[in-house]
């Protein structure tokens, strides 16, 4: 767990810091007014619900100076109210109709309410105060998964930190409409049990579980959702899984004395995704995976070779082949396996540097290969030359 340091602590108190009020404007033609005589209730107590509305009541209370309270109400067409409910429906569109004297907000689903609660803050914000015009709003979000990654991580997340993972900065991300979060892990340090290779078992990796789902836990309060960032890099060419399993020893990377899991062998596509399976049995609220498979993070035989040969891997069992359709085989078998026993997860590749191995540098042979199911990130501009004026420069990243 990291400590903070003092440049931490003036960081956090400039966050505490509180914006000045708005202003007692005259009272703005065609809109109506929330006043102290108002107050939230909601169809219900589920959780992102109750969030949605305990949100807006603290951001009447710090911005405008009201005082209103919250309460579970199932009775509708209630005068001065702010009323939260929901339909049981897939997505996470809302509904907002402001009446004269009653403001209605109706989420396709809870998560849809949670969000709605959020743009009506946003509403108040932009009329200067608690001012609303009268009319029926739609919002629908444009994109289903929408990704953040918290700015506070140094190396490999720790769900136990709390400078990482406070509420607040998980309520900001619900408040912009964020639903994943973007957890970066080590999986060598999450296998609690490898049958197949039990050499490579870590001791930690319970408590590691552990603290992934109580932070789960917290984050579907506000509708986000964990999405693991799957990191398997090199081992010592000594690790006891090798002079077990000399099936799985692949190519030796980075440098000397330093080998992968083999891409090509099977039983190295089912240890990888059994760990996963074994993380989202433990923590069901994880959505998916993202892996980036270019030049880092998910290693497999093509990526960073040492030395490099015209055969484009030192593996004996790789090389000589398509590193497409390597890498290809690779990501499609680790997908399915998590498909088998976690079918709605999303399973997302990243092809980043993936210029080093792949035919082309668009990787035009290679994604037409992968399941069609799998989620295709990418990067715009990055391995490119600008040129401004007659002046090159090469874009290296992004």
């Amino acid at each position: 767990m990291a400590d903070a340091t003092e440049q931490d602590k003036l960081f956090f108190a400039e966050l505490e810091k509180m914006p000045r009020h708005f202003s007692a404007l005259s009272y703005p033609e065609g809109k109506i007014a929330i006043d102290d005589e108002w107050r939230i209730t909601t169809a219900g107590r589920e959780k992102r619900v109750c969030r949605g509305a305990e949100a807006l009541r603290k951001f009447l209370n710090k911005y405008c100076r009201l005082s209103l309270s919250v309460a579970e109400s199932t009775v509708s067409g209630e005068k001065k109210r702010i009323y939260l409910s929901w339909k049981e429906e897939a997505g996470e569109g809302f509904s907002i109709t402001v009446k004269l004297d009653s403001v209605e907000i109706m989420g396709d689903s809870p998560a849809g309410a949670l969000y709605g609660a959020h743009r009506l803050q946003w509403m108040m914000g932009a009329n200067g105060g608690p001012y609303l015009e009268p009319g029926e709003y739609r919002v629908q979000p444009s994109a289903s998964v929408r990704i953040s990654a918290t700015p506070f991580r140094q190396g490999f997340d720790d769900a136990g930190d709390p400078l990482t993972y406070g509420d607040g900065y998980l309520d900001l991300m619900a408040h912009y409409g964020y639903n994943g979060l973007h957890f970066y892990i080590n999986l060598f340090d999450y296998m609690e049990r490898v049958p197949a290779a039990p050499e490579l078992e870590n001791r930690e990796a319970a408590g590691r579980i552990d603290r992934l789902r109580l932070l789960a836990e917290r984050a579907a309060r506000y509708n986000v959702g964990i999405y693991l960032h799957i990191n398997a890099s090199k081992l010592s060419c000594n690790h006891p899984v090798f002079s077990r399993h000399s099936q799985l020893k692949g190519a030796q990377s980075w440098e000397e004395g330093f080998n992968v899991l083999c891409s090509g062998a099977p039983q190295t596509w089912s240890i990888y995704a059994d760990t996963v399976n074994a993380i989202m049995d433990s923590v069901p609220t994880v959505q998916g995976v993202i892996a980036i498979i270019g030049g880092e993070c998910l290693w497999h035989c093509y990526t960073r070779p040492y030395p490099r040969p015209e055969e484009g891997t030192n593996c004996p069992v790789c090389a000589g082949q398509s590193a497409d359709k390597v890498v290809a085989d690779f990501v499609n078998g680790i997908a399915n396996r998590i498909w088998e026993v976690h079918p709605d997860s999303k399973f997302i590749v990243w092809p980043y540097s993936a210029h080093l191995w792949s035919e082309s540098r668009e990787q035009k042979e290679f994604i037409p290969l992968l399941n069609k199911r799998i989620g295709l990130m990418t990067c715009y501009d990055k391995d490119a030359w600008l040129e401004v004026d007659g002046i090159r420069s090469a874009i290296f990243d992004y």
